[in-house]
């Protein structure tokens, strides 16, 4: 072991260190709660300019969605007219086949009665039956 000259230390020099230790705590304290504040101010500036990019975002995206549901909206109506248009047409096209059928139905029958009375008179001739 070495030899250790030094006196043995005294219950004033065991206080002075514990004075010493104590006010090298409070100075450390003191300096890592300083650090703490800068740093905590760092992260609020950060956290604020994050939140006030994602409200900006957010305002964008919002914008840009209403844009493209009126844009949608739009494009269904011009489709909605466009297609009462087209109905339209084809109800008109099959109302004109429809009237065109019955038409020549009418005009079928008509002959057909006609010429049935042609033939009824040729055969009441031959049968010698007069007809009115």
């Amino acid at each position: 072991m070495a030899k250790d000259d030094a006196a043995p230390a005294t219950k004033g020099d065991l206080r002075d260190l514990r004075s010493e230790l104590f006010a090298a705590m409070d100075h450390m304290g003191s300096e890592l709660r300083t650090d703490m504040h800068q740093q905590d101010e760092g992260l609020q500036v950060q956290i604020n300019t994050l939140a006030q990019y994602v409200k900006a975002e957010a305002e964008e995206t919002r914008a840009f969605y209403d844009k493209k549901t009126d844009e949608i909206y739009l494009y269904i109506d011009k489709k909605a007219e466009e297609t009462m248009r087209h109905f339209d047409v084809v109800a008109e096209d099959m109302r004109h086949d429809i009237l065109g059928l019955y038409n020549d139905k009418i005009v079928d029958l008509g002959r057909t009665v006609s010429h049935h009375g042609h033939r009824i008179n040729r055969l009441e001739k031959r049968a010698g039956i007069i007809s009115a």
